[in-house]
Parts: structure tokens; sequence; C-alpha cells
């Protein structure tokens, strides 16, 4: 089941991608899922192997991933707070 990000969640991946990700991460990531390039075309652009590629995606997603739990665990906090 896909889950929908709230706007808080959207906003943490977007801090996340310009103060957690390297350059390299960050570019992998743009040329990967908005650009629709391959490894082995993200691989030459970057001058890098495919496998520093899938590993520059790997972490990129990584760090995105607990950004968003971050901020989900902040949101569950902000509303358990509000209940009492």
């Amino acid at each position: 089941m896909k889950k929908t990000l709230t706007e808080s969640q959207k906003e943490a991946l977007r801090q996340a991608a310009t103060r957690e990700l390297s350059r390299d991460e960050h570019l992998a990531v743009i040329l990967h899922y908005y650009e629709a390039m391959t490894k082995q075309e993200i691989a030459a652009a970057l001058e890098k192997s495919e496998s520093e590629v899938t590993t520059l995606l790997n972490r990129a997603r990584t760090k995105l991933r607990r950004a968003v739990q971050r901020a989900g665990d902040a949101e569950d906090a902000d509303a358990d707070a509000g209940e009492g």
C-alpha cells in the first residue's frame, strides 16, 4: 500500500535533499527520478562507475526515507501533545 506524504514530510524531503545528501547523491536522484536516466547514463554523466551510482542512489534513498520518518514521528508527537 502506497502512503501519501503529508506537507511536513514533503518539506522534510526537500530539506534532506539540500542538507543531508551529498552533491553526487543529489545529482544521482535528480537524474534518475526526474530525468529518467539509467544508471549507466548517470555513471557517464558523473564520471563514476555503475556500482558507485547504485551506492549513491541507495544512500540517498536511505537518507530521504529517514527524513520522512523523522517528520512523521514529529507529527505524531505533536498530535499526541494536542490530545492532553
